[in-house]
């Protein structure tokens, strides 16, 4: 149970060899309601499935926009995570990566390649910023999300999938 600050070093030593950490595994901290703030080294690529998942003091994550790839659940339930910055460069995020979370505001840029249900029941969500470039709103993206008033479409919008403003 890590609460406060963690850090992740970028290389840890075992039995005298050392390893780069380029990821953040499965569940790494689930479920760590004292955990308040991260910082992720530039060596991470992934971060894992559900990693910080239910982290409901987690108000900060520091990162050296490396990564390029934020999996499925990975902040899910960290209801006090109110401000994430998303690298500018081509990042993949999975299914409910945000779902649930405290985000107030979220840019989506054409480097983005979302999966459904992203930012599902982001109840804090006051601001939605489209780029322009980025061509459609996957499934349920913002499903749930009630709480903004205005979304701005670029006219490079072609699709809005199903259910992408579902319930807002």
């Amino acid at each position: 149970e890590y609460t406060g600050s963690v850090e992740i070093p970028s290389t840890v030593t075992i039995d005298g060899t050392t390893y780069n950490v380029t990821a953040i595994g499965y569940r790494a901290f689930a479920k760590c309601t004292g955990l308040t703030n991260v910082t992720l080294p530039a060596s991470i690529s992934v971060i894992g499935e559900q990693s910080f998942a239910l982290c409901s003091a987690l108000t900060q994550v520091a990162h050296a926009n490396s990564f390029n790839l934020i999996k499925m659940g990975a902040f899910q339930d960290c209801t006090e995570l109110t401000d994430f910055t998303f690298p500018s460069h081509t990042i993949t995020i999975e299914r409910q990566a945000f779902y649930g979370s405290g985000l107030k505001g979220v840019t989506l840029t054409e480097n983005m390649i979302l999966d459904q249900a992203v930012f599902y029941e982001c109840n804090n969500l006051t601001s939605i910023i489209i780029a322009d470039g980025v061509t459609a709103i996957p499934t349920w993206t913002f499903g749930w999300s009630s709480t903004f008033t205005e979304v701005n479409f670029p006219s490079s919008i072609t699709t809005i999938h199903d259910y992408a403003f579902y319930n807002c």
